[in-house]
């Protein structure tokens, strides 16, 4: 058995696609014998041990194969041909466009908000040059008072 492993963590997707072993100078790869998935597509989550069936070592371990003395070598080699597919999934431009909206409503509200606040504050700062064009005056009236006396 040769055993490998793969793992995806990313974005949603909506297909896996697991493409076999290419066989290499006469040997037969055959299938996956066995395998553990772990899928969630929704989170972007994809995870994969898998088992191949290694009667095809026959050819690596003779001694016409270049891989002959180092086995972990040719397993290496072997694992790197295995190609594992995601698909990712296409953007739902229905959902995209009521949320854009939904969030354009929310900023005009915040944008109404706001403009409330701001007519608050010019009424306070109006009041406030009024108080103190009133408190300019009378103290101006008092010192001319003070001054006649």
């Amino acid at each position: 058995m040769l055993e490998g492993k793969f793992e995806y963590q990313g974005i949603p997707f909506s297909k896996v696609e697991r493409c076999n072993v290419e066989p290499q100078r006469g040997t037969n790869v055959g299938e996956f014998l066995d395998k553990s998935e772990s899928i969630d597509k929704m989170r972007g989550s994809y995870r994969v041990i898998y088992k191949l069936d290694t009667k095809f070592m026959k050819f690596a371990t003779s001694s016409k194969s270049p891989y002959s003395k180092d086995n972990d070598r040719f397993r290496r080699e072997i694992i790197k041909q295995i190609k594992i597919r995601i698909y990712i999934k296409k953007k739902d431009q229905s959902n995209n466009k009521i949320r854009i909206e939904q969030i354009n409503q929310e900023l005009l509200q915040q944008q109404r908000h706001i403009e409330a606040y701001n007519q608050e504050i010019e009424e306070v700062e109006n009041s406030r040059k009024t108080t103190e064009a009133l408190i300019d005056h009378y103290t101006t009236d008092l010192e001319n008072q003070k001054t006649r006396f």
